[in-house]
């Protein structure tokens, strides 16, 4: 397992450092082996000074 916080993202891509595989940032697919399920994504929304995330 991997955290994707050390990725590159690229676009509304984000490649994982240590497997190379590739994610959509918008909907949490997977786009490139070796990854074979999407990840869960949040929404997200700046308000003022504060980000707020939410399921």
């Amino acid at each position: 397992e991997a955290s994707l916080s050390e990725g590159e993202v690229s676009g509304t891509k984000i490649e994982c450092w240590l497997h190379g595989a590739e994610f959509d940032l918008r909907t949490g697919e997977a786009l490139t082996p070796p990854a074979t399920s999407a990840l869960k994504t949040f929404k997200v929304e700046v308000n003022g000074n504060q980000v707020v995330v939410t399921n």
